[in-house]
């Protein structure tokens, strides 16, 4: 079960009222295409309960964002988790996904990175005359990721080519 900060609660109520209301997978949907407006609130919210950081914009957010030690960063992205990840261990994907796609367009994280993979190598041909393309061997690139794993905040790395998930301990 995933753990939710009583700010986190309080931040939903206030911006997403009728969000507890909803049924798990409603809930699921919200959250991987959460409006980026309804998500700046809530993180200037917590930003201002958790660590006593008023911020009134995109630009105060980002300069205040800036100064965060790791210990803060991980605070704050650990509040939000419960709020962006998917499943029970609030996996977040921390990469950008295609118009109306999110991580939950994607059976596997694999079927993830051969679309990435697939996306790139488009975008390499129009970009590179002679390009001659590669074939897939997983991704040459780490992706982040987030989770909950009992209970405890982590970020990983996530790589394809290197068949496992590199778990860093967060706070």
């Amino acid at each position: 079960m995933m753990t939710m900060l009583p700010e986190l609660r309080r931040a939903i109520i206030k911006f997403v009222p009728n969000y507890f209301s909803w049924d798990e997978k409603t809930q699921e949907r919200y959250r991987v295409q959460m409006p980026q407006e309804v998500t700046f609130k809530i993180r200037q919210f917590l930003m201002a309960e958790l660590l006593g950081i008023a911020v009134k914009n995109e630009e105060e957010m980002d300069e205040a964002e800036n100064h965060l030690t790791e210990a803060q960063w991980s605070m704050i992205n650990g509040a939000m988790l419960p709020l962006q990840g998917i499943g029970e261990n609030c996996f977040f994907l921390n990469e950008s996904f295609a118009e109306g796609q999110s991580i939950l367009s994607f059976p596997t994280l694999y079927d993830y990175d051969f679309a990435d993979y697939q996306f790139q190598e488009e975008w390499r041909k129009k970009d590179i005359a002679d390009y001659q393309g590669k074939p897939y061997h997983g991704s040459l690139y780490s992706t982040w990721a987030r989770l909950q794993v009992d209970r405890r905040f982590l970020q990983l790395r996530h790589l394809v080519h290197a068949g496992c998930l590199y778990l860093q301990r967060c706070g």
